[in-house]
């Protein structure tokens, strides 16, 4: 198989391993970051808990964005607004007061714009496998096993980041992450 056949499969595995890895790295970060900010357990469930409820909202419009906007560029919509909402923490952080109703915001902002970046990658499965020759359902294996792998790995790499660089600074390290998958897309994706 040729690069230039096997390039789409890498971007969007390599996509969904930064995607999955990130989305992970936030289950541990927002809630340490809220009791980090207000030594309350009860409010770091509470982060956890409200940044959940906007991903069942936008996963059943998701489909319809994909429709309407596009596979590839709902990818990079989804993954630079995450990026920014990720970014934003820091940011504010620097800027201002950190408190636990800006993190509730901001954690609600990235948790809508997941769904449609998730189904927009699950969409190019066919057009991948078309474009590299490889059946479509050792494609679907490959992907959902690399998501999986993903989201369990993500997780401990949150833990250590956040033993290593501190919480804050694991959220650029979430951004740069959002923005890779984001470029990955416009580079790889230009027919599929």
């Amino acid at each position: 198989m040729t690069r230039a056949r096997v390039m789409p499969f890498v971007a969007l595995e390599g996509s969904t391993l930064l995607a999955g890895l990130a989305n992970g790295v936030a289950m541990v970060a927002l809630p340490w970051l809220v009791l980090e900010l207000t030594g309350r357990a009860d409010a770091a469930g509470l982060v956890a808990l409200v940044s959940g409820l906007p991903t069942l909202f936008a996963s059943l419009f998701s489909g319809t964005v994909v429709d309407i906007i596009g596979r590839r560029r709902t990818s990079v919509i989804s993954d630079l607004l995450s990026a920014v909402s990720v970014a934003a923490i820091p940011v504010v952080a620097f800027l201002t007061d950190l408190t636990f109703g800006w993190v509730l915001v901001l954690a609600v902002l990235g948790a809508i714009f997941d769904p449609a970046g998730v189904t927009a990658r699950e969409s190019m499965l066919t057009g991948v496998s078309q474009a590299t020759g490889m059946r479509l359902e050792r494609v679907n294996g490959i992907h959902e096993a690399v998501w999986g792998l993903a989201f369990l790995v993500g997780p401990a790499l949150g833990a250590g980041m956040i033993a290593t660089v501190g919480v804050e600074s694991s959220f650029w390290v979430m951004a740069v992450a959002f923005v890779v998958m984001s470029m990955t897309f416009v580079t790889a994706f230009a027919t599929l």
